[in-house]
């Protein structure tokens, strides 16, 4: 296995493996600890085998087949990793915790879609009381995602959303914000937005209410949603209590919906259907798209399925399942 093994390592890690006994090196996409003296090249990008560098008594194999062993971390000490290329050996572990991540956002869209959810219902004591219909051929998305020709990526980072686009034209209810939503440059606080047949009808803010009745008209599809998010209460991003004025960041610190265009992809098979299909399905088409938070500590979100079953899907809010 050692003879056909071949690493491409960037010059700033070979740089600080000169004088140490363990490398880090890359095969088929995995990591590997060796712990051997490696001389670093003077290339700027290294391709080749490194038999003559490895001495295969001495190899301590990938990261898949070690993680789970007890002694992995007890030989990393051993190592008495140096300061500066600590960090990337952190990058070994923290390329499983994405992967971890990635797998739980995967698994709980796929428990979402085999629900054949009909409307999803929200409330919340700071008043918000509403009810959203789904689109049967849409279908819950989240963490990583393949391009059309098949390259898994995390097209947002980070990632806390398990989000659909619902259907157009059956919205009905208000939400409140629980976050306030930079927009334009400015700040609109404390605002509700009242649904009916699909459409924001009403809608009052504390703070540049005027701007959010803009945004709202902003064209024929303005005024409808194009996503619903499903976000805990509890994730990374709401916990360190910092509001980012960046929506891809701040959309994944608790529950949101948008307003606006909806996403085509979210659509089972779309890429053999036409534009024109997916509008008839209900996607939204709008020139805007803007998210806003209404997730809250006790937000409690209900499914109510097409075969009549009523599930709990969001309490106290976060999961409930």
């Amino acid at each position: 296995m050692v003879e056909a093994f071949e690493a491409v390592l960037p010059q700033s890690i070979l740089a600080k493996l000169e004088s140490f006994s363990f490398a880090i090196c890359c095969k088929d996409g995995g990591y590997a600890i060796c712990l051997q003296s490696f001389k670093a090249l003077s290339d700027d990008v290294y391709h080749g085998p490194l038999t003559k560098y490895i001495d295969k008594n001495n190899w301590f194999g990938f990261v898949d087949d070690v993680k789970s062993k007890p002694e992995y971390k007890a030989r990393l000490a051993e190592l008495h990793v140096p300061a500066a290329i600590a960090p990337e050996i952190e990058l070994l572990e923290l390329h499983e915790q994405w992967n971890d991540h990635n797998k739980d956002l995967n698994d709980r869209c796929e428990y979402l879609n085999n629900l054949h959810i009909r409307e999803l219902r929200y409330k919340s004591s700071n008043g918000t009381d509403f009810t959203v219909g789904m689109i049967p051929e849409a279908q819950f998305c989240g963490g990583g995602e393949y391009t059309i020709g098949g390259s898994y990526f995390n097209p947002n980072l980070p990632t806390e959303e398990c989000f659909i686009s619902p259907k157009r034209g059956e919205a009905e209810g208000i939400v409140y914000s629980s976050k306030p939503l930079s927009y334009q440059g400015q700040l609109i606080e404390d605002f509700s937005i009242r649904f009916e047949h699909g459409r924001a009808v009403e809608a009052h803010a504390r703070t540049n209410e005027a701007l959010l009745q803009k945004l709202i008209a902003m064209d024929e599809g303005s005024a409808y949603l194009g996503e619903c998010a499903l976000v805990p209460y509890d994730s990374p991003i709401n916990q360190t209590g910092i509001l980012f004025y960046n929506t891809l960041f701040d959309e994944n610190a608790c529950c949101h919906l948008a307003l606006g265009m909806g996403f085509i992809d979210t659509i089972r098979d779309y890429p053999n259907r036409t534009l024109e299909e997916m509008r008839a399905l209900g996607v939204n088409d709008s020139m805007i798209h803007e998210d806003f938070m209404i997730g809250t500590p006790d937000l409690a979100i209900t499914a109510h399925c097409r075969d009549g079953r009523t599930v709990p899907v969001f309490r106290d809010g976060t999961w409930a399942f």
